[in-house]
């Protein structure tokens, strides 16, 4: 059935160029440039107070989780708005969030250590099997970033 909303889950288009842009205003708490133009700035496109609030585990000690496919995962996460918030043992307030896709797109936010980044790969395979493939990327990804410093 058409409709006019996009599957963001698989269907929205955009590079990975485009999407680091994107990502960048989102770690500078919403300043940022012209998205369209790809132009550095630091004009203030959304409030930090709605990036600390995405940033953040939106769980209370009341949430039940029926089901959640980041369950497969190495890795504890909480929902934030629009991302995941990522858990050691009972603390979700790392810093980390991320929004692993079930496509082979992994965009993450490591505000502890202080860097973003964005692991893209072009597959046809979906769910666990590109999960598989990308996040041991992270983990080579974050392993260079601790040797540059």
């Amino acid at each position: 059935m058409p409709t006019r909303n996009p599957r963001l889950d698989g269907g929205l288009r955009i590079s990975t160029e485009d999407y680091v842009t994107f990502l960048r205003m989102i770690y500078n708490r919403g300043k940022g440039g012209d998205l369209l133009r790809n132009t550095g700035g630091d004009r203030q496109i959304i409030r930090p107070e709605l990036i600390a609030l995405m940033e953040q585990s939106q769980f209370t000690p009341r949430t039940q989780v029926k089901y959640s496919p980041a369950a497969r995962y190495p890795y504890r996460l909480e929902y934030g708005l629009g991302n995941w918030v990522e858990c050691v043992e009972s603390k979700c307030d790392r810093g980390i969030n991320s929004s692993l896709g079930a496509f082979g797109f992994y965009p993450w936010i490591d505000r502890q250590k202080g860097y973003y980044a964005v692991l893209a790969m072009e597959q046809n395979r979906g769910g666990l099997e590109s999960a598989k493939l990308v996040i041991p990327g992270r983990a080579l990804m974050e392993k260079l970033v601790a040797q540059a410093r």
